[in-house]
């Protein structure tokens, strides 16, 4: 059986890894492989958690920005005094209302702007004069900066850059993040495949021991064989069986937990024709091996990462360092007011700039530096220099890693076929074996020893393979490959 079929699942394993290195044909999007990852990708609570927990950090980092979105206000008071006279000219009553309209905007390159319009309506009562009533509309434009922080340093640039490009690195990390889940997904299922591949080889081997016993029991009966022979015969039947329940109970763990954690039904992929042997495999990968000038190491999402990291650490360093710039505050208020005894009059001097004014304001801080900026600034730029470390850490590996990739996976493919021709060798000697048992040259126990050497091969085959498919997923993740399933 297993000779004829030989490991459905290396082959589909092999069928995987060679279409993962082809994705650029056309009919990529028609592949098993493919339309697997997109059900990952669509069904997947993992992805899906990702995806949530990315939007809630986009939004956090969104917040500091709130800073330089407009606001607008409306206020309005009444006061009204009543009071004693202490003379002839004073007011026994007053009732003053006010309201004020205005909307004011923080600019990123450091000014600080509000247009107020406002409205004052005083009336007031005297005991031995005649009561007075007028209306005093103004409107006004205010200027304010912090000179050394906001306008030499760009504070608020500092911190609009740096938010763009947190905002940047976060995507990238979702990016690798929902990658990492695709790919194992992947793995996931290549283990699953290779231990119904172990399934088949045991169930073939535990019906041939089970035929072996049965002859073996009728042999006791006519006592040509010894108790302990027979006796080794019932234990290895039972061994057999026991590792195919085994198998089984694993099957059923990896079944439920791929359905579950990418929710997703393996029983569509039931019927999948594998197709593919290595020989493809091997062209495929040669394939790329040509396309290796074209790869861009600075391009890899890792190396992405951590470069987006540093600029934005950079932007924050900026922004510290500019809050801890010496707080010299200058103001500028400008505009026009006028005053009637309706508000019509008032707006028509206000129209006519009768009465403007303008005040004007300065305000330095002490100490001249902000302590607690100073403080931040400092241990900021310790993270500063260990993320540029970082940086080159992260260089090195990714190129040496990539380096080492193309040489271990020419080397898996020669391994490959060592392995391959063992197991093809130990399926040879095992049907040796059973000939010379059923002549009577080989003793059952030597009969076990060549099938156990048989699953040995096969499961170091697998063990194999599946380290063989990490390598290469992780080989094509240097070419986006994964890019389109996310």
């Amino acid at each position: 059986m297993f000779q004829n079929g030989r490991d459905i699942n290396i082959q589909l394993i092999l069928f995987l890894t060679g279409f993962l290195l082809s994705l650029s044909s056309p009919a990529a999007d028609e592949s098993i492989i493919g339309n697997f990852l997109t059900d990952v990708r669509e069904n997947s609570l993992k992805i899906k958690i990702v995806n949530d927990s990315s939007q809630s950090s986009l939004i956090s980092k969104q917040i500091s920005l709130n800073v330089l979105k407009p606001t607008g206000y409306f206020s309005g008071s009444t006061n009204n005094d009543e009071l004693p006279p202490t003379s002839p000219f004073s007011s026994i009553n007053s009732e003053i209302s006010t309201y004020s309209l205005g909307v004011a905007k923080q600019w990123s390159f450091g000014l600080n702007t509000e247009l107020s319009y406002s409205m004052t309506d005083t009336f007031r009562q005297y005991s031995s004069n005649p009561d007075v009533n007028y209306m005093q509309p103004s409107i006004q434009l205010d200027f304010e900066t912090s000179l050394f922080q906001d306008i030499f340093s760009q504070r608020y640039q500092h911190l609009l850059n740096n938010v763009e490009l947190e905002e940047k690195a976060l995507k990238i990390n979702t990016k690798i993040e929902r990658k990492a889940i695709v790919v194992q997904a992947l793995l996931d299922l290549a283990n699953y495949l290779e231990s119904i591949e172990e399934k088949t080889l045991l169930e073939d081997q535990c019906s041939k021991t089970s035929g072996q016993a049965r002859k073996l029991s009728q042999k006791r009966r006519r006592q040509s064989i010894s108790q302990r022979e027979y006796l080794l015969s019932v234990k290895e039947l039972n061994v057999c069986e026991a590792n195919i329940e085994a198998v089984k109970k694993k099957l059923i763990e990896q079944s439920e937990s791929i359905e579950s954690t990418y929710g997703i039904k393996l029983s569509k992929y039931s019927g999948v024709d594998p197709g593919r042997i290595f020989s493809n495999l091997q062209e495929s990968y040669l394939r790329l091996q040509t396309r290796s000038g074209d790869v861009s190491l600075s391009n890899k999402d890792e190396m992405l990462l951590v470069q987006t990291e540093l600029e934005a650490l950079k932007e924050k360093q900026s922004e510290l360092e500019a809050k801890a710039k010496t707080n010299l505050k200058l103001g500028l208020s400008t505009g026009f007011t006028g005053v009637g005894d309706t508000l019509s009059e008032g707006q028509e001097q206000i129209s006519d700039q009768e009465y403007p004014f303008v005040y004007m304001s300065v305000r330095l801080d002490f100490p001249l530096k902000d302590r607690d900026a100073e403080g931040n600034a400092l241990a900021n730029k310790y993270k500063l220099q260990a993320l540029e470390k970082t940086k080159d850490l992260t260089e090195q590996q990714i190129q040496l890693r990539y380096s080492t990739l193309k040489k271990t996976i020419e080397n898996d493919i020669k391994i490959y076929q060592k392995y391959v021709d063992n197991v093809n060798l130990s399926e040879k000697i095992v049907a040796e074996g059973r000939r010379d048992f059923n002549n009577g040259r080989l003793d059952f126990y030597s009969l076990t020893e060549l099938s156990k050497s048989l699953l040995q091969s096969q499961r170091t085959l697998s063990g194999h393979r599946i380290q063989f498919l990490i390598r290469v997923v992780e080989y094509l993740d240097y070419y986006q490959y994964f890019d389109e399933y996310l």
